[in-house]
């Protein structure tokens, strides 16, 4: 689906919410306003039920399906880019080395002892700690078996399950992180990498260099407020939603440092809903810096957190499914959130 969405087409305003979605966006409330065990899983039944029957009426009529060829993607590679696509699964996972000429597989350790490696690792960095034991036992486990890895200068990475939220980047050879000696890009696939390698701007209006978002920058948010976005689906906890009051100065800094216009969404008029109905297929530089939730069993309910709404058509969560029909021609997005994976 990432592929579909990147494909180039004409960008379309947001459409009206369909009666699935706004059912949707009304259960979402409902499950953030809700302790009870029992209501809570026949809401989650009902939200999935829904989620069903969007994807059911999804008919992506003017997008190409078709999987890019081997011979494609090694040629939209460089003399000095490796591609990694990584296959979990029991008992044995496994890694496709791409480069320009040579294509090669190897056999890893099962899925379950690789995911439970990478959550610990994950779990360290997000801590701020190190581990330099675990970050060197990934690297032997994930990335040493490759003989091209020593050879090339920038690794692309292919991520499968619980491997789409680990720093590659900072995994440890022989003391050294990979970072130090290597590029590394991360991304949901070959296709939606050779769709990026050859995608063209064509914008029909005069571009705006830059958007930032930032919502989470007040101390203490009201309680009635923060309540009715940090419980969602299976969502983060209260606490991981603390304030961020340095992602203003982080969005405002940015702004004042890129040409002229701008536009700037801080605190509590960084909504969902006003986010979607700027001309976001105008701007050539995206910032968001907001709090994130990353679904590992449903990955289209992982979302962006934006600022809370008393009233409004949205629930604050810029889901993936929503992502897909933003009108998105930008050439940078960065997000700068908590669980944002370290995609590109």
């Amino acid at each position: 689906m990432e592929a579909q969405a990147l494909e180039d087409h004409e960008p379309v305003a947001p459409h009206e919410p369909t009666t699935a979605e706004k059912l949707l966006t009304n259960l979402n409330l409902r499950l953030l306003d809700t302790e009870d065990v029992g209501s809570r899983q026949n809401i989650l039944q009902m939200i999935y039920d829904t989620e069903q029957q969007i994807n059911a009426n999804f008919k992506p009529d003017h997008f190409s399906t078709e999987p890019v060829g081997l011979s494609e993607l090694q040629s939209d590679l460089s003399h000095s880019e490796l591609l990694l696509e990584y296959v979990l699964d029991e008992s044995n996972s496994y890694v496709l080395a791409i480069t320009r000429t040579t294509v090669k597989r190897y056999t890893l350790k099962a899925k379950s002892a690789l995911e439970r490696e990478a959550t610990d690792y994950r779990s360290t960095v997000t801590k701020r700690k190190e581990d330099i034991g675990l970050a060197q036992q990934l690297f032997n486990d994930l990335v040493k078996p490759v003989s091209a890895y020593k050879q090339e200068q920038s690794i692309i990475v292919v991520p499968d399950g619980k491997l789409h939220l680990l720093p590659f980047a900072a995994l440890s050879d022989e003391g050294r992180y990979v970072l130090t000696s290597h590029l590394v890009t991360v991304v949901p696939s070959g296709t939606v990498f050779h769709i990026l390698r050859h995608r063209e701007q064509q914008l029909a209006v005069e571009p705006m260099p830059y958007l930032g978002v930032a919502a989470w920058t007040i101390n203490q948010p009201k309680r009635t407020l923060l309540s009715g976005i940090v419980r969602a689906v299976s969502g983060p906890e209260r606490s991981e939603l603390i304030a961020l009051p340095e992602s203003r100065h982080e969005v405002e800094s940015i702004a004042s440092n890129l040409p002229k216009p701008n536009t700037v969404l801080l605190g509590s008029a960084a909504t969902e809903t006003q986010f979607k109905r700027l001309p976001l297929n105008q701007y050539n530089v995206l910032h968001l810096a907001l709090h994130g939730y990353a679904d590992m069993e449903y990955s289209d309910r992982s979302a962006l957190v934006f600022a809370p709404e008393e009233r409004g058509p949205d629930d604050g969560l810029l889901q993936i499914r929503e992502i897909r029909g933003l009108p998105l021609k930008a050439n940078l997005v960065t997000l700068s959130a908590c669980d944002t994976s370290p995609t590109r």
